[in-house]
């Protein structure tokens, strides 16, 4: 089963089955052990060593070595100048191309790259990373959104050195759409609050709370039949819910997913903006989307390329959607997606804290990607919940553990849609015997924020 846009989690990445293992972590302390010692050197459960750019701990007593260690050569996937389709293919919507890789070996995806057909101010890209590791039930997604490319080249995503085990499943994802311009229109319809499964009455909207759905009634609250506009809302739209007497009171949001349930509209969303704090429930709204235009939107392609061409590291199937909506037969055909596989010796006695190489030419979103896909299956030592809106009437959150130490190293991972959206602005402030402290930068409104954290010592 593919990894899209579709199977971003409604809580983020980290709520896995991990309990069992957070309950037996959570009566432990981590110990430094410093620089990683020559090899054959003992070493103790649950103490971290620096190996390289790698900061690991071990999982039981072991004379393994910490970091994973290369074994042969670095592989592609793909070729320096692959035989696309000439000319590129286009269709007249949004387009998706995917390849998904379920490794058969130990390593790690030293670097991924994807060649474009075409640039310009009216073609939007956005890159979707996805990976889930054996065991897990919910894939880690991150997004990147119009990097810098040059097209009719390899441009590189991002390059990493994080280890995967055999059976995780990687996959990357190309969304492309180029519009000329924007059609909109105006209409109204009261919000009727947070719901988390069922559809809006006549006249109302809702979304549920991680802010990753929204759902529109057919009819307005004109009692007016809107189902014929809000058809017209596609993959790409940006579409603002404001009140409709303070138009600054609003949401906004990026649509990811189109279907008309029968009755009223629910749409995928990712949360672009919150302005003041956003409309209250029984608020009459006014709903704008901003759709763009269509054109012919090309992508590459190599036919049939998988049949001969699968890579000793992985099975690779690619699949391909319009508008949203799959193309069958896609499965053997390769896109305009390229990895660099560096198959390695990965010790079970060992797992990772944090990695410090690398030149992630994106920021540091991919290599989140593989660093938080680690964390959230084996380090997670705590969690804590920021009520909605406590950074009005409040500067500071406490947290208490009295496992923390002054001097301690504590890093912030965000699990809620809310915690992601507002993960630059909350920092730890103040650590101290048994507890630490977190702000947030303005503006203070916002959604209840949900976050795990790591306890470093030193």
């Amino acid at each position: 089963m593919p990894i899209g846009l579709k199977d971003i989690p409604a809580v983020g990445f980290a709520e896995r089955e991990t309990s069992d293992m957070l309950n037996q972590i959570n009566q432990l302390s981590l110990s430094w052990g410093g620089l990683a010692r020559v090899p054959g050197s003992q070493y103790f459960k649950n103490e971290m060593v620096r190996d390289g750019f790698y900061t690991m701990v071990a999982t039981r007593d072991t004379t393994d070595r910490p970091a994973p260690q290369p074994i042969g050569q670095v592989e592609a996937d793909q070729p320096d100048v692959p035989a696309f389709e000439s000319p590129a293919p286009s269709d007249l919507s949004a387009v998706s191309s995917r390849h998904q890789y379920t490794l058969l070996k130990d390593g790690w995806i030293q670097a991924a790259q994807v060649w474009v057909p075409a640039t310009g101010s009216n073609i939007t890209y956005r890159f979707i990373l996805g990976s889930l590791v054996p065991g897990a039930t919910i894939p880690n997604i991150q997004t990147i959104d119009n990097p810098v490319l040059v097209a009719g080249q390899w441009n590189t995503l991002f390059v990493s050195n994080i280890a995967f085990v055999t059976g995780t499943i990687v996959s990357i994802t190309i969304e492309a759409i180029n519009s000329s311009g924007d059609t909109t229109w105006n209409h109204p319809w009261d919000f009727e609050g947070i719901q988390n499964n069922a559809g809006p009455p006549v006249g109302d909207w809702n979304r549920n709370n991680q802010h990753l759905i929204i759902r529109i009634n057919d009819t307005d609250s004109d009692t007016t039949d809107q189902s014929v506009d809000l058809n017209l809302i596609i993959v790409g739209s940006l579409i603002r819910l404001a009140s409709t007497a303070a138009p600054a009171v609003f949401f906004e949001y990026i649509i990811t997913d189109v279907t008309d349930v029968g009755g009223y509209f629910e749409f995928g969303t990712i949360l672009q903006q919150i302005s003041a704090g956003g409309p209250t429930p029984g608020t009459p709204c006014t709903i704008t989307p901003l759709i763009p235009t269509p054109q012919a939107t090309q992508y590459e392609t190599v036919l049939d390329w998988w049949i001969a061409n699968q890579p000793t590291f992985a099975t690779v199937i690619g699949s391909f959607e319009f508008a949203g909506l799959p193309v069958i037969g896609n499965g053997d055909n390769s896109f305009g997606i390229r990895v660099f596989f560096q198959e390695g010796e990965v010790s079970e006695d060992w797992d990772l804290v944090a990695f410090s190489g690398g030149n992630d030419n994106v920021g540091t979103s991919a290599q989140r990607l593989f660093l938080n896909q680690n964390i959230a299956n084996n380090f997670f030592l705590g969690d804590f919940t920021i009520p909605v809106d406590f950074f009005i009437t409040n500067t500071t959150f406490l947290i208490t553990d009295e496992r923390i130490h002054a001097g301690a190293i504590i890093n912030l991972f965000p699990l809620n849609a809310e915690a992601r959206a507002e993960d630059n602005r909350i920092m730890v402030s103040a650590v101290n015997f048994g507890s630490f402290e977190v702000e947030k930068d303005p503006p203070p409104a916002h959604d209840e924020m949900i976050f795990k954290y790591v306890i470093i010592s030193r």
